[in-house]
């Protein structure tokens, strides 16, 4: 099984995983046979990517949540907003039972690293988006040590961070290329509208409503909407900021392709002390799968194949199924756990 670009794909392809629509039903079913409709249709619904069935074999790809979990959750963001538009005040009960099931499953279910593998299409990135920041906010809490009511407010938070998007016109949400100054200035309200949104919520948690608020403050100052340095920021706020940044560029959109999680890792280590709290950073990097399982991997022996397992306590050493030696000539595959060999590593990963 492997995840390929849309444009890649050709007919008499099988499909690995379900594919959904936005209102979460299946559109294509895993084992279903590609037809020259059926890509065309993928590409009109901005769907970026998929998983597809090759000789190179099947491999289970651990997930902190359930696929219906994660499908729930994204119709019922879908909803909520969709209610708002109308005019009617955010369902928060049903967002609670949401972020309630997310927490209880990742919590039995917290040994395993984050290699979120969800396939969003285009109209579908924010709620996809959204969910995924919750996750991977909500991890990050866990490895700090923090109280279920406390990873609840965070989680809320991380749920709805883009909640004031809503009054942001779809033309500049949609739009593929770079923002004017004005559209930019236009985008960045968008955590002071949340915040207004959720304010007006008789029994909204206070630190969950600063995590909508602050997730684009940075430590150095630089963010918005006030300037807040340091722990003027929330902690909440700081790890979402994190979870948000890492979700937004490891995805895939129609119009760029999404980072390897390894690389995304290096571009948030980079950013560092200047936008990040650099201790909330650590918990949240050691959750990270650097090569997810299914992902192809070069060795420093020459030798490549694909990730059949990580190590959760060193995400760097993942185990490999080893395919093509040294040549790049295929060979009898076996397997090799860089904990056990420390004498390789990985020299370079894709999809």
């Amino acid at each position: 099984m492997r995840r390929i670009r849309t444009e890649q794909l050709k007919p008499g392809m099988i499909i690995a995983r379900p594919i959904y629509s936005d209102d979460g039903k299946i559109l294509l079913n895993s084992g279903v046979e590609l037809k020259e409709h059926f890509i065309l249709r993928l590409e009109q619904l901005g769907i970026a990517s998929v998983y597809i069935q090759d000789d190179l074999g099947d491999y289970e790809i651990p997930e902190v949540i359930s696929e219906a979990t994660r499908v729930k959750a994204i119709q019922t963001l879908r909803n909520s907003v969709n209610q708002m538009r109308l005019g009617k005040t955010l369902d928060l009960t049903s967002v609670e039972e949401s972020v309630t099931k997310i927490i209880d499953e990742v919590l039995d279910n917290d040994d395993v690293l984050i290699s979120l593998t969800d396939i969003r299409s285009f109209d579908n990135y924010t709620y996809g988006h959204c969910v995924n920041v919750a996750i991977l906010s909500l991890v990050c809490g866990i490895s700090m040590g923090m109280s279920k009511a406390d990873l609840k407010q965070l989680t809320l938070g991380a749920m709805l961070h883009d909640i004031g998007k809503i009054k942001i016109p779809e033309e500049i949400l949609k739009k593929p290329g770079r923002l004017t100054t004005e559209e930019y200035e236009t985008v960045v309200k968008h955590a002071a509208f949340g915040y207004e949104i959720v304010k007006k919520i008789p029994r909204f948690p206070r630190r969950a409503a600063l995590v909508i608020y602050q997730h684009h403050e940075r430590i150095n100052g630089s963010g918005y909407p006030q300037k807040l340095k340091g722990e003027q920021i929330d902690l909440f706020a700081r790890i979402a900021a994190i979870a948000d940044v890492y979700d937004a560029i490891t995805a895939d959109r129609v119009y760029q392709k999404g980072i390897l999680p390894s690389e995304a890792i290096r571009v948030l280590k980079g950013l560092g002390s200047f936008h990040f709290d650099l201790d909330v950073l650590s918990h949240f990097v050691k959750n990270i799968a650097l090569y997810p399982v299914g992902s192809s991997v070069v060795l420093s022996d020459g030798t490549s194949g694909v990730v059949v397992d990580v190590n959760k306590r060193y995400p760097a050493r993942p185990i490999v199924r080893v395919l093509f030696d040294g040549k790049g000539k295929k060979c009898e595959p076996y397997e090799v756990d860089l904990m056990k060999n420390q004498e390789l590593e990985v020299t370079s990963t894709s999809w």
